[in-house]
C-alpha cells in the first residue's frame, strides 16, 4: 500500500510517501508560504525521481492543521483534488501529531508547539516509551505562561518540537523558565514532514475517509471571521 503524504501546515512543505509501513522518499522546500505555487511541482519531483505515478498512489494523507489558515487550506484542497479522480481514500491527520511523530525514538514527553501568535501556541503534549506515542493532551490553543505552569513539575525529559519552539524558548529564557530536562531538538525534528503524516495514515487506517470529507482544522477563529463576528457583536 502506497501513501502519500502532504503537508503544507507552516513555512516549511514536504510531500512524502511511505508503502507498507517503510519510508520510500520525501521532499521539503522551505520558501515561506508560497505553498500554493510549490505544491504540485514536489509532488511530480517526487513521483518523477522515485518512477512512480499517481496512478500508483493509493491513498493520500494531509496534515489539516492546526497551523497557517491559507497552508492548511491548500493541503486538504490538494489531497480533494487528488483523490477524486479516482475515488481513492484519504486520511486526516493533525499537524501537531506529525511533529510529534519525528521524536519517535525519544523517551519521555513530547510537546508540539506551532506558533498562534500573541505568546500562544498551538499545542499537544504526548508522552513516548519504546517507539510508541501516546496522546495524552489533545490538540489546543495555550498561552507559553500556562503551558510553562502546565509541564514545570514533570521530571522527565520534555522535548520542545514545531515552527513555534523558538517562540517557546525565548519566552522562557526571557522569563528563567528554562530547565534542565527541557529539550530543544534541531531542525528535522522539527519540521511538519510528508512521510510521518503518510506513516500515521498507515498505522491507522481504519480512519480512512473520501476525499469529500476531508476537512481543515483550525482551533481558533481565522482573522477574516474574527472581524465579522467583532462587526456582529456590535
Amino acid at each position: 500500500m502506497k501513501i502519500l503524504g502532504i503537508d503544507t501546515s507552516a513555512k516549511t512543505s514536504s510531500v512524502g510517501i511511505v508503502e507498507d509501513g517503510k519510508v520510500v522518499d520525501e521532499v521539503f522546500v522551505n520558501e515561506g508560504l508560497t505553498h500554493s505555487e510549490t505544491i504540485m511541482p514536489m509532488i511530480d519531483k517526487l513521483l518523477k525521481q522515485n518512477n512512480i505515478s499517481v496512478d500508483d498512489i493509493d491513498a493520500y494523507a494531509v496534515n489539516n492543521g492546526p497551523g497557517s489558515f491559507t497552508g492548511v487550506r491548500i493541503g486538504v484542497a490538494v489531497v480533494k483534488g487528488m483523490a477524486f479522480k479516482d475515488n481513492k481514500d484519504c486520511y486526516e491527520v493533525s499537524t501537531l501529531d506529525s511533529i510529534a511523530y519525528n521524536c519517535i525514538d525519544k523517551e519521555g514527553k513530547v510537546v508540539s508547539c506551532i506558533d498562534a501568535r500573541r505568546n500562544q501556541v498551538f499545542n499537544a503534549v504526548y508522552s513516548v516509551s519504546k517507539g510508541k506515542l501516546t496522546k495524552e493532551v489533545n490538540d489546543r490553543s495555550i498561552l507559553i505562561m500556562d503551558l510553562y505552569e502546565e509541564l514545570k513539575d514533570v521530571e522527565e525529559n520534555i522535548y520542545f518540537v514545531g515552527d513555534g519552539q523558538d517562540k517557546v524558548l525565548d519566552y522562557f529564557s526571557e522569563n528563567d523558565m528554562l530547565k534542565e530536562n527541557f529539550k530543544f531538538p534541531e531542525y528535522l525534528e522539527n519540521v511538519q514532514r510528508g512521510t510521518n503524516t503518510a506513516m500515521i495514515a498507515y498505522n491507522n487506517q481504519s480512519s480512512k475517509k473520501k476525499g469529500k470529507d476531508i476537512l481543515p482544522q483550525y482551533l481558533k477563529l481565522t482573522q477574516a471571521e474574527q472581524e465579522l463576528r467583532k462587526k456582529r457583536e456590535k
